[in-house]
């Protein structure tokens, strides 16, 4: 049975953003496949010239490996149309994804050839999936629909990560994700020598014990 992780590393910019990542963690919910994926979204990656945090929008880590994805509220004629945003849009992915492999190579990770690819939540036409070579691309990064979200996943793919590379991969593109994922934290304000009561996978109501820093006495916190 798959194991679905989705960790939010900021708040997503639009409601595009939103739907693009319900839409992903439903695909991966509808799966029968065995495995852990860990959706991470709004991911920072850098710091910009004007000291405002460059993100990615979806990094997908599962078996098939790390899947960058950037979501975009265009149609299929906006490829046309918006030629000078495109190619300014790819070249920016391009070079986040340069910094993941980077940062996963650094962790003793293969990602093997890592690329961007573009999800448009305003086109319904889907590519022919026979006719591969249709699917445009700019600067090697490849464009997808919101219901071609499987062959975006490569959830048919065969594994190139192990559930400990996952989580490996997870720590080496968002190092604040282990806390997150494991509920291990020693401190929390005045609570010091904090132990997880709840079970490490519920996030988002966990339960400690700790010992007051001043007090010395031992308290429960949620």
């Amino acid at each position: 049975m798959s194991k679905i992780e989705h960790l939010p590393c900021g708040e997503a910019a639009n409601e595009s953003e939103r739907t693009a990542i319900e839409k992903l963690l439903s695909e991966l919910r509808n799966r029968l496949g065995v495995g852990r994926w860990i959706v991470l979204s709004n991911v920072p990656i850098a710091i910009n010239s004007r000291a405002i945090p460059d993100e990615l929008d979806l990094i997908v880590i599962g078996p098939p490996g790390v899947i960058v994805i950037e979501v975009k509220h265009w149609s299929r004629s906006d490829l046309r149309k918006r030629r000078e945003d495109v190619e300014r849009e790819a070249n920016k992915l391009n070079d986040k994804v340069r910094r993941i492999a980077s940062r996963l190579r650094r962790a003793g990770l293969d990602p093997g050839f890592l690329t961007g690819h573009f999800l448009l939540t305003n086109e319904t036409q889907r590519w022919p999936a026979d006719r591969p070579q249709e699917r445009p691309t700019e600067a090697g990064c490849p464009f997808f629909v919101l219901s071609e979200c499987a062959l975006l996943l490569k959830t048919s793919d065969s594994p190139r990560f192990t559930d400990t590379d996952i989580s490996t991969a997870c720590r080496a593109i968002h190092p604040g994700s282990h806390q997150a994922l494991t509920g291990k934290r020693r401190h929390f304000a005045d609570i010091i020598n904090l132990e997880l009561l709840s079970p490490a996978e519920e996030r988002f109501h966990r339960v400690y014990r700790g010992q007051h820093a001043r007090a010395s006495r031992v308290i429960n916190c949620i």
